[in-house]
């Protein structure tokens, strides 16, 4: 936990204030869009990183894009994770 402490601070501070924009359901958390939207926002302005699956499709920003991003890559069980219920 100490070597990443320093990493999430930045991270946090990083997303905080998107974070603070976006739309929460009643438990404070964000949805898959929002969440994509964010991370997204992220790697672009911090690393000019556009990551597949994360970026807007046709203007929105899909519910289904974290599975999309990770694709071929994972498999089904980890995919499923992913989803949620």
């Amino acid at each position: 936990r100490g070597a990443t402490q320093p990493r999430t601070e930045r991270l946090m501070e990083l997303l905080g204030p998107t974070f603070g924009a976006l739309p929460k359901n009643e438990h404070g958390s964000v949805g898959t869009a929002a969440a994509c939207y964010a991370l997204n926002r992220l790697f672009v302005q911090e690393h000019g990183w556009f990551v597949n699956g994360l970026q807007a499709s046709n203007g929105t920003w899909s519910e289904d894009a974290p599975t999309n991003a990770v694709g071929g890559i994972v498999d089904d069980r980890a995919r499923r994770l992913l989803e949620g219920p």
